[in-house]
């Protein structure tokens, strides 16, 4: 992991936006979990989860707010 604060490794402008409790930023910053991985964790109903970055973040489906963040869990 870098030595810099996790919203400072996010594109300009998400890094702002990604908090608990604010709504997941919209459109192509964000990807869905490799499958591989997705299949592997357990089922959670009403909840989203999304990568950007090598940042994870869980989503409620129906507000589209984010419920946690999961940083620098994804290695490239």
């Amino acid at each position: 992991m870098s030595g810099k604060p996790p919203a400072e490794r996010l594109p300009p402008g998400i890094g702002k936006r990604l908090a608990r409790g604010n709504p997941l930023p919209p459109g192509n910053a964000w990807r869905l979990l490799p499958s591989d991985l997705e299949s592997r964790l357990p089922s959670r109903g009403g909840v989203i989860r999304q990568v950007v970055g090598n940042d994870v973040g869980l989503g409620a489906v129906a507000t589209n707010v984010v419920l946690d963040i999961l940083f620098g869990v994804i290695r490239r």
